[in-house]
């Protein structure tokens, strides 16, 4: 009984390391992302294989060469605008390798066009190292026109 009880404890301690760990690795995930200053530092954060799917948008990419290509910070002109950052997360869900992250693209210029705000939900899944193997973006892109035709 007593070595049973033993490994659940370990169980649940390697559990919460676990997420412990992946919530470190999410936490400077979106930082990075709501900075949107540091490129090389943002795509680290996928595995070679990763998937990407912009639902709204119709878009998948197949591996982190064509994610990259997709999110590239350095086409067009962008700023944030009212000193806010680019995201901001109002709800987070962690279970062992996936994270549902809830939250608002703030206001921003691109181009000229004033944006958002576009609220989002974004899946991810993470790999064993940490990196993301699976992300699928729920954006709500308005005006629509602009980004999907509709």
């Amino acid at each position: 009984m007593k070595r049973f009880l033993g490994l659940i404890l370990v169980m649940l301690c390697t559990s919460v390391s676990a997420n412990d760990s992946l919530q470190s690795t999410v936490d400077a995930y979106f930082s990075t992302y709501a900075k949107r200053t540091d490129f090389e530092t943002f795509m680290a954060f996928y595995a070679e294989e990763a998937t990407l799917k912009d639902v709204v948008y119709g878009y998948v990419a197949k591996n982190k060469a064509q994610i990259a290509s997709f999110f590239d910070w350095s086409s067009g002109q962008f700023s944030t605008l009212d000193s806010q950052p680019t995201l901001t997360i109002t709800q987070q869900m962690i279970n062992q390798h996936s994270v549902v992250t809830k939250g608002t693209f703030n206001v921003f210029s691109f181009n000229g066009k004033t944006m958002g705000p576009w609220e989002f939900v974004i899946w991810q899944e993470f790999n064993a190292s940490g990196k993301i193997v699976l992300q699928e973006d729920w954006i709500n892109y308005t005006p629509k026109k602009i980004m999907v035709g509709e």
